[in-house]
């Protein structure tokens, strides 16, 4: 049997892609925008991350700037900003404190003098991680964390703080994780 030229190889490689059957390897069809989660549904994802009881009330201020916040940018698979989640540093050092087990007062005490240690950046890094799931539905683009800025020592881009400031589509909540305390925290999409 003589090998085959380029051209025929071409065409028993699309013969082969149009059989019957063949399941494609080709991205999902993306038919809305990422969405824009329910309080319940970040309540449920914190409560089950952290195995603790979650509290989320409307907030009452919301939170509209990066001054001392831990903000994280997800983005889809063209690397394109589709979603950031803004928490204040005190929130967030609660929330790492209560994925790791370390007692309250330790926290707390951390607090006074500022800023979270390396081990409690690891643990909020997870926790935003985790919040990707939040995005990800039938539909909408994947989304995967991307960056998380600490604004206390490096501030974002100002697009992402545009982001947090402007008015694209959002949830700011009033979180409170049982036996840790609170804080309050943002979820905002790109829209459509």
């Amino acid at each position: 049997m003589a090998p085959l030229t380029a051209n025929e190889a071409a065409a028993a490689h699309r013969q082969a892609l149009a059989r019957p059957g063949r399941t494609s390897r080709r991205r999902p069809r993306i038919t809305r925008p990422t969405p824009l989660p329910a309080p319940l549904q970040l309540r449920d994802v914190l409560t089950d991350t952290l195995s603790r009881d979650v509290e989320l009330v409307p907030a009452g201020n919301p939170l509209r700037t990066a001054g001392s916040t831990l903000i994280g940018t997800y983005a889809d698979d063209d690397r394109r900003t589709v979603a950031i989640v803004a928490m204040e540093a005190p929130l967030a050092a609660r929330v790492a404190g209560a994925l790791a087990l370390v007692t309250p007062q330790l926290i707390e005490e951390r607090l006074v003098s500022g800023g979270l240690w390396g081990q409690q950046f690891d643990d909020i890094c997870e926790v935003f991680n985790i919040l990707a799931v939040l995005f990800n539905t039938d539909g909408a683009p994947h989304v995967r964390l991307s960056t998380v800025y600490e604004t206390l020592r490096t501030f974002p881009p100002m697009d992402v703080v545009a982001w947090l400031a402007g008015d694209r589509p959002r949830v700011d909540v009033d979180v409170t994780v049982k036996g840790y305390g609170g804080g309050t925290m943002a979820v905002v999409v790109g829209g459509a």
